[in-house]
Order: structure tokens, then sequence, then C-alpha cells
């Protein structure tokens, strides 16, 4: 969180900032059901920093659950589920099949 937090000051700053973000399995070891607020609040952050000084970024958030903005957020977002052996799924890696 505490470097998600530094990119928003050197955006207000004016520094120069790649325009996409790739997130990889942010709450890998933190249990969205057991912390929720946590997990919420990571996402909520992501949200509003797309929204203010990384406005014009990308996120790409790669995950095993999904937080969608609040109602009434304005922010282009889409979603995709990806799952080994399922052709309206597929994974990223085409040829992948599990561990």
């Amino acid at each position: 969180r505490g470097e998600l937090e530094r990119l928003g000051q050197h955006a207000r700053v004016g520094a120069f900032l790649p325009k996409v973000l790739i997130i990889d399995s942010p709450m890998k070891n933190i249990s969205e059901r057991g912390n929720l607020d946590q997990f919420a609040g990571f996402h909520e952050m992501l949200h509003e920093l797309a929204e203010t000084e990384l406005k014009g970024t990308e996120f790409i958030v790669i995950d095993k659950e999904i937080f969608r903005p609040k109602e009434g957020q304005i922010l282009e977002f889409q979603e995709r589920h990806m799952k080994p052996d399922d052709a309206k799924n597929p994974p990223l890696i085409r040829k992948y099949r599990g561990k």
C-alpha cells in the first residue's frame, strides 16, 4: 500500500510515471474473507488513485478475487475470469493447464 501512495505523491508533483500499472496477486497472502477491511481498503485506494492522482493510468490487477468500484464511481472497468480447460474463460497463457 505504501508504494502506491508514493506513486500518488510523485504524480502530484508532476513526476513522469508509466501509463500502465500491473499489480499481480496483491491479496495472495491476505484472505479477503478474514481481512475484508484490508481487502476492501486496498481496492478502494486503487479506485481513488485511478480517479485522482493516477487518472489516465491503466490499472491491470491480477488476483483470485474481484472488487468492483462503488456505484457512482466514474471508472472504466473490465473484468475477465480465466480458467484452464474452459473455452469461454480461457487462461491468459493459452496452453496453461494448472500446476
